[in-house]
């Protein structure tokens, strides 16, 4: 994947390649201040030792997976999350909107990658 050159940030593509080959189960350090935990859960049962700073959230598609993205799992990330924390996803569904500002997330849409007009940053009110 050509995602640092075309971002014109070719330099990233260390940490960007690594990021993809750690170790799933442990904490590992990409930089001194990136630390990434990638854990494959399921979200349900999940409790986290800590609260999170920050979530990638990319389950399939809300048509693919709906109980993915049902407010039940918003309340239940939002709960996992500290004060002034995001998360990011792809889907910019009105749907999945409400259902993170019904849990309780400031939502912004954002400019996507290319190929993708829209992604959404939600936010915990610190």
């Amino acid at each position: 994947m050509n995602y640092c050159s075309a971002l014109g940030q070719p330099g990233l593509q260390p940490v960007f390649e690594k990021l993809h080959d750690c170790a799933w189960g442990r904490e590992n350090t990409l930089s001194s201040w990136f630390r990434i935990l990638k854990l494959q859960r399921d979200i349900i049962e999940y409790r986290p030792a800590h609260f999170v700073h920050l979530i990638f959230f990319d389950p399939f598609d809300p048509h693919v997976q709906p109980e993915l993205w049902e407010r039940t799992i918003f309340d239940k990330l939002f709960l996992m999350m500290m004060p002034g924390a995001a998360l990011l996803t792809y889907s910019s569904s009105g749907k999945v909107r409400r259902a993170m500002e019904a849990a309780g997330f400031i939502v912004q849409k954002m400019p996507g990658p290319p190929h993708k007009r829209e992604i959404i940053k939600a936010l915990k009110s610190t």
